[in-house]
């Protein structure tokens, strides 16, 4: 009994915080009986993301006994029930199975273009050739939602078709073993082992270009240029005048149709053919007039949004794309829009010298070097007040934990406003700073302290003010002599 595999509960419990840890929803587990055995029997749950290591933890064992194999869908659906491909809402990683072939030599393809993955999992299967199967997870540094789910997906089957791996993970229904249960295939029974886990995250904007730039080690598979097929079905000159009703009955849906619709129309603004507004009026028009029943407009600006946002993100702010304060806008609720409201609302008190690593805060009298970390309790509290306004947990909990803070303030320090050289500090050598304002050495007037002189020193006395050191002084030197 001692050689047979074992349950291992804390793989379990990490491999779900990082499949789960930071989605809302519902996550969706499967009980599957295992092939080659006669156990057929299938069953799906659905459980909080907070609940789901608990629950697998429970039923493995016994779903081991009864030849049943443990799997998970890696993403959440809105409420239980159902997990068909309309009703997932969100995966928090990027993940390949290397099933055959020579999986070392996939595995450090992978590695070696898309960066060390969060999770290695050796699946309990062996290729015909002897080798040990894998699934590799990166984790996404926030849920992939909207358009950047269907990203995500294009991106697990554009992986898998340039390695050569599992392209049943183009679907994003796809389940997956649950690492730390039992692999039981042909009744041969493994462990599915967590290999490696670290804390990498990575942003899905950098995984498409890594995984687009990514060489290819196998002939693509078929599927994926299929489905890239059925994906590009019409173009978006025949969606501009077809059509399109729900369900796919017009071999589009409604859904991949306005993705086209909306890409084409940003693609407009960005060749400088329409303005952001022309574009949003577009598409509304579209979507009134060939959409079956059309979309409603709230569901419509969010789409839109989600896949401008993408854009922004691969190729930076669009031409004439401005806030209300007339600066290029950020993508909402990434990194740099944090630092955008962070210059807006503090920006004036804070000035940082890269050469020195310095910050400096306004006191009111003089720039004061940053010795207690204050610059980040501000960058705090600015992320706090954005995390309050969003209704979604999951965003909350990544607009205000310490790698988003960390990561603004040192955005922040490269602010043009923000950013100041050595040599501009304390140029003005004829001026002096008191506690009483800024005493001009030439003409001997006192003017106001004024952030824009830069001065990061400041004297004790003030002009007609006493100072005791330097009437000491002289009471020393004259000997008491007050003439």
């Amino acid at each position: 009994m001692d050689d047979l595999p074992q349950i291992d509960f804390e793989a379990i419990n990490t491999y779900c915080e990082a499949l789960f840890g930071y989605l809302d929803g519902y996550a969706p587990l499967r009980l599957i009986g295992e092939k080659g055995t006669p156990n057929s029997k299938a069953s799906q749950e659905f459980h909080h993301p907070e609940d789901i290591a608990k629950k697998i933890a429970r039923i493995a064992p016994q779903a081991a006994a009864r030849q049943e194999a443990v799997y998970v869908v890696p993403c959440t659906v809105a409420q239980p029930g159902r997990a068909k491909e309309q009703d997932i809402v969100a995966t928090g990683v990027l993940v390949i199975d290397i099933d055959n072939g020579d999986t070392d030599a996939k595995r450090d393809h992978l590695i070696r273009y898309l960066g060390t993955p969060t999770m290695i999992v050796a699946s309990g299967g062996i290729t015909d050739e002897g080798n040990t199967k894998f699934h590799l997870y990166w984790r996404l540094s926030e849920a992939a939602e909207g358009a950047d789910l269907k990203l995500a997906v294009h991106l697990r089957s554009l992986m898998a078709s340039k390695v050569g791996g599992d392209d049943s993970f183009d679907n994003v229904t796809q389940p997956i073993r649950v690492a730390g249960t039992i692999h039981g295939k042909h009744g041969i029974l493994a462990s599915v082992r967590l290999l490696s886990h670290t804390q990498v995250e990575y942003h899905l904007a950098d995984l498409a270009t890594a995984v687009e730039a990514m060489p290819s080690i196998a002939t693509p598979n078929a599927k994926h240029y299929d489905n890239n097929a059925k994906r590009q079905s019409r173009s978006t000159e025949e969606l501009m005048t077809a059509s399109i009703r729900e369900g796919g009955q017009d071999g589009e849906t409604r859904y991949l149709a306005l993705s086209k619709i909306i890409g084409h129309w940003l693609r407009m603004v960005r060749t400088g053919h329409a303005t952001l507004q022309e574009a949003w009026i577009a598409i509304q028009q579209q979507n009134a007039a060939t959409i079956r029943p059309p979309w409603p407009e709230d569901r419509l600006l969010r789409e839109f949004k989600a896949l401008l946002r993408v854009d922004c993100e691969n190729h930076g702010p669009m031409p004439g794309q401005k806030t209300d304060e007339g600066e290029d806008a950020a993508p909402e609720f990434s990194d740099d829009a944090l630092v955008q409201l962070f210059v807006r609302e503090c920006g004036r008190d804070w000035i940082y010298v890269a050469v020195w690593g310095q910050w400096f805060r306004w006191t009111g009298t003089v720039w004061r070097r940053d010795a207690v970390g204050a610059v980040v309790q501000a960058v705090r509290l600015a992320c706090r007040a954005v995390a309050n306004k969003n209704n979604k947990p999951a965003d909350q909990r990544r607009l205000a934990s310490a790698k988003t803070i960390l990561a603004v303030a040192k955005l922040a320090g490269s602010d043009p406003s923000i950013a100041t050289d050595i040599d501009q500090l304390d140029q003005h050598v004829m001026l002096l700073n008191t506690p009483e304002g800024v005493v001009d050495l030439d003409t001997g007037s006192v003017g106001p302290h004024e952030r824009r002189l830069l001065l990061t020193q400041i004297t004790h006395a003030s002009p007609g003010g006493g100072c005791p050191t330097w009437m000491s002084f002289l009471q020393t030197i004259t000997a008491g002599d007050a003439s």
